[in-house]
């Protein structure tokens, strides 16, 4: 039996959101609580939801990973996303539980992600 979880999705294309929301609507152990198209929208969802995961554009205008540190009762793990195959996110300020290449296929994709970044410690 599958773990529930709940996640929020940051990225500044709105097709994107769009058919993640989509197809997080059909992963059972997925519960979408928001999506947010910038960066200072998606802090407050942060603080507003306290999700277990973070699906996050890799090139968001605006990002300030430092904000995660304030005001956020627990971490969500961040899975960061991004139509760039190859991205260095060792270049990256903070700790990424894993990198995908866009696009999620469907929600069996979804889920798979969301349950390997969970069972990182």
């Amino acid at each position: 039996m599958k773990s529930h979880y709940t996640c929020i999705a940051i990225d500044d294309d709105p097709l994107f959101l769009e058919i993640f929301e989509f197809i997080a609507q059909q992963a059972e152990s997925l519960e979408l609580k928001e999506t947010y198209t910038t960066w200072n929208d998606g802090i407050i969802g942060l603080q507003k939801f306290q999700p277990d995961i973070l699906f996050l554009d890799v090139e968001l205008p605006g990002l300030n990973i430092n904000d995660l540190n304030t005001d956020l009762d627990s971490q969500p793990k961040i899975v960061m996303i991004s139509a760039h195959v190859r991205y260095d996110v060792t270049k990256l300020n903070f700790e990424v539980a894993k990198f995908v290449s866009k696009p999620i296929r469907d929600s069996q994709h979804l889920e798979a992600i969301a349950e390997e970044v969970m069972e990182i410690q």
